[in-house]
């Protein structure tokens, strides 16, 4: 099985294009064969991506989640619990996806999921650029999401 980590955000959005800018770092700086890495644009891309792994780490921008370029780590459970985290800028969130990809396939969807959120300015239309704070955090976020991946027995 496999452990991955997956960026979720839109290039064009501004501070939501955190994820797949870790996930660019990740690929430069930090690559494993034992660590399989994507980049998605929104949550209900994650379905499939959760399944048959042992340890997903979700990495995505967090708005209302505190000063811009804090990195938070957040279990699934935890997301629609704490209303600091408003953890999407997308149309399904992350919590939603996790709890359809669970009642889709049961059996194989991975128990272990983790999210490192980086709090992040509310997009505003079409922007090329993660903002200064959120750009400073990338590289603690990557090594976040890489430190729990290792972490995981199967690595």
């Amino acid at each position: 099985m496999a452990v991955r980590i997956i960026g979720i955000g839109r290039r064009t959005g501004g501070d939501d294009g955190a994820g797949p800018a870790v996930v660019d770092y990740l690929r430069t700086n930090c690559a494993s064969s034992a660590i399989e890495l994507y980049e998605i644009g929104e949550p209900s891309a994650l379905i499939p991506l959760l399944e048959n792994a042992t340890r997903v780490i979700i990495v995505d921008a967090a708005i209302n989640a505190g000063i811009p370029g804090t990195v938070h780590v957040v279990r699934p459970d935890e997301i629609d619990q704490n209303p600091l985290f408003s953890l999407s800028t997308h149309g399904m969130s992350v919590g939603q996806a996790i709890a359809l990809a669970r009642v889709l396939a049961p059996e194989t969807v991975c128990q272990d999921i983790l999210l490192v959120a980086i709090a992040a300015q509310k997009p505003q239309g079409i922007v090329l650029g993660l903002s200064a704070e959120v750009s400073a955090a990338i590289q603690e976020a990557a090594k976040e999401a890489r430190t729990l991946a290792i972490a995981t027995k199967e690595i």
